[in-house]
């Protein structure tokens, strides 16, 4: 099943172990080489905010979201993870630029895949790109492969 990462924040995310609310979903943390979704960002009620790493993720719904145990919860490691968590990479409203220099919109949402964390769509105000298409997400802009956007859409030079 492909769900929205827009859908998809503020869901419940529960462990499997004591079946205990541990937070809800706030960001995702994409590997853009492998086009997936590597870990998820969460915040909790007595928690600050934390990753958990899409391997540990049991189960991902539109309803909730449950990991093997509150123990999978762990602090953002890398500096990419730290921005991630600071919000500093946020995508929607982020310039979706293609790597042949032109402008494709703005981020609108992205469709991933609920078993696998798979990218399967990235959808800009103007277009759509393939998920395989993503190569860097930046501070400024997010960059795709121009051959991934979608025919018949119609990109603009920057």
């Amino acid at each position: 099943m492909t769900l929205r990462f827009e859908q998809s924040r503020r869901t419940p995310v529960y462990s499997r172990d004591s079946a205990d609310e541990i937070g809800h979903v706030v960001r995702f943390v994409i590997t853009p080489g492998v086009h997936r979704v590597g870990a998820v960002h969460v915040a909790g009620r007595r928690r600050r905010a934390q990753l958990v790493d899409w391997s540990s993720i049991v189960g991902f719904g539109p309803d909730a979201v449950v990991v093997d145990s509150a123990d999978s919860l762990r602090a953002a490691e890398s500096d990419h993870e730290q921005r991630v968590a600071a919000g500093h990479l946020d995508l929607p409203g982020r310039r979706v630029l293609t790597d042949a220099g032109y402008e494709v919109g703005e981020l609108a949402d992205v469709d991933f895949d609920e078993s696998s964390g798979v990218l399967e769509l990235i959808r800009t105000t103007r277009t759509t790109v393939g998920g395989d298409g993503l190569l860097v997400i930046g501070p400024y802009a997010v960059v795709v492969r121009h051959d991934a956007v979608r025919p018949g859409d119609r990109p603009t030079e920057v």
